[in-house]
């Protein structure tokens, strides 16, 4: 997974503890994917100003990671569910109704 992808699920997850400038900028970077030109002209900040806020909002997402944990949680459910469904179509079950909604519950745990 790419570095912006993996920010962008810190932000979902820890985005709340960041500085509502820090959680702007950010958001506007990783999800809106404006360049720091752009987010400057946004914020009323120099290029400069918001290249050293995203780098220290990155960092802190990073270390709100290092220490609880939560993508590296969902990585493990994510691919704990998927070693369940490959184990239910070894079973050859999945023309059953059950393998459609043991699929939809799954889904459901994650997202």
């Amino acid at each position: 997974m790419n570095e912006r992808a993996r920010l962008a699920y810190y932000l979902d997850f820890y985005g709340d503890l960041l500085t509502e400038k820090q959680r702007q900028a950010i958001d506007l970077h990783v999800n809106e994917d404006f360049s720091l030109s752009e987010i400057s002209d946004e914020m009323g900040s120099s290029r400069q100003a918001v290249h050293d806020l995203i780098h220290r909002a990155s960092q802190k997402l990073a270390d709100f990671e290092d220490k609880l944990g939560l993508y590296a949680l969902l990585q493990t459910h994510q691919n704990q569910l998927e070693r369940i469904k490959q184990l239910l179509q070894q079973m050859g079950v999945e023309d059953r109704i059950e393998y459609r909604k043991i699929l939809d519950i799954m889904d459901e745990i994650i997202y």
